[in-house]
């Protein structure tokens, strides 16, 4: 109900002008800029009638097709922002960076392509385990070379919106989402040996792509909000980010290693037996760097909150959910080495709700004075 209201509001306001404010006040561009339906008390006549009767002007001569009339007026309105707000405008550069980000529009392409990949590598590994013979090798090769384009694009990509917003993407969910898909395929680079590691990270990089590109996710680049305009921003954000892709890609590796496990019958083979001490391993050492970085992410996080909120610590659910996550791993770690492989696989796939709750839970459904990145 509360989305249909927005949308509603947002389609009467639409046809009222209101989202159409590119008239930068004569008198203080700084201010909130002017719509066609603006109050003009302290305007001159000349300003207020052009600000009035512009965008409507223009509209109509689009309606009649003509483009030549209608683009007459958007190049005044271009001079009329110029004039009264030059030194606070976007440069040309970043306006054409903004243009081609917008029309490439690359990572709902990426997800597709992501997810495709993944699941043939994982397809491909699975076979070769089960197997035991070594098959795709051309294939291998391909599909990584793919995925290193694909990853070199989304870094540009990635850096052009940092450029077009003038800070790190990673101030809302949708960004955070770009952030971890990206870091989910660094791993891949430093894991590429491992094929099963390799393809669960191409795996859950779609994933987050695939999340951030759903409809309740906005994509829209906006500026900071006053409390996130802090150096710790990239600090802490991206060390807490950077531990959830630690935990998420060992999270997905024991999901698919017990699918296996399941619908496998012989369940005696060492090559599957050899794989999974290997990934024992791998998770062992991912989870280390998770909650390290776990760790980090909180202490950064309390020093900020004390700048930003005069206190270290409020219990506030984002903060209470982040310490029950670290305690979480830290159970898990400490009896790591004592349990057997099948429920090493389980718990490390069911602590990672708790990563799930801390972000999404909170953002979306708790509130909080964190609910902000939702």
């Amino acid at each position: 109900i509360i989305a249909i209201d927005e949308k509603i509001n947002i389609y009467i306001m639409i046809r009222e002008y209101d989202f159409i404010k590119v008239f930068p006040h004569p008198n203080n561009p700084e201010d909130s800029w002017l719509y066609p339906k603006s109050k003009f008390n302290d305007m001159e006549k000349i300003d207020s009638a052009f600000v009035r009767d512009a965008i409507l002007v223009c509209c109509q001569y689009l309606n009649i097709d003509k483009n030549k009339d209608a683009e007459y007026i958007l190049n005044g309105i271009s001079k009329y922002q110029k004039k009264y707000a030059a030194e606070i405008l976007p440069s040309v550069r970043k306006l054409k960076a903004e243009i081609i980000y917008n029309t490439i529009d690359i990572f709902p392409k990426l997800f597709k392509l992501y997810l495709i990949i993944g699941f043939v590598l994982l397809f491909m590994t699975i076979n070769n385990i089960i197997n035991s013979k070594q098959k795709f090798n051309n294939i291998y090769i391909i599909l990584k070379i793919l995925v290193f384009v694909s990853f070199a694009t989304q870094t540009m990509f990635f850096i052009l919106r940092a450029y077009i917003s003038g800070h790190l993407p990673i101030s809302n969910g949708y960004e955070v989402m770009l952030f971890i898909s990206w870091f989910s395929i660094l791993l891949f680079i430093l894991y590429r040996k491992s094929d099963i590691v390799a393809a669960t990270s191409i795996i859950f990089s779609g994933l987050c792509l695939l999340v951030a590109n759903l409809n309740w996710m906005n994509p829209e680049i906006t500026n900071l909000v006053p409390v996130l305009k802090s150096t710790w921003l990239s600090i802490h954000v991206s060390t807490i980010i950077s531990s959830y892709t630690f935990a998420g890609v060992t999270a997905l590796i024991s999901c698919i290693y017990l699918s296996v496990y399941i619908i496998n019958k012989n369940r005696q083979n060492e090559a599957i037996n050899n794989q999974n001490k290997k990934l024992n391993i791998i998770n062992e050492i991912l989870l280390w760097f998770a909650l390290f970085l776990m760790i980090i992410g909180i202490i950064t996080g309390a020093i900020w909150a004390n700048e930003a909120w005069g206190s270290y610590w409020s219990w506030d659910p984002k903060e209470t959910w982040a310490l029950i996550t670290m305690v979480c791993y830290t159970a898990l770690l400490h009896k790591y080495k004592n349990m057997n492989s099948i429920h090493k696989h389980i718990f490390t796939a069911l602590v990672f709700i708790t990563i799930l709750i801390t972000y999404f839970g909170v953002n979306y459904y708790f509130g909080g004075i964190h609910a902000y990145g939702g």
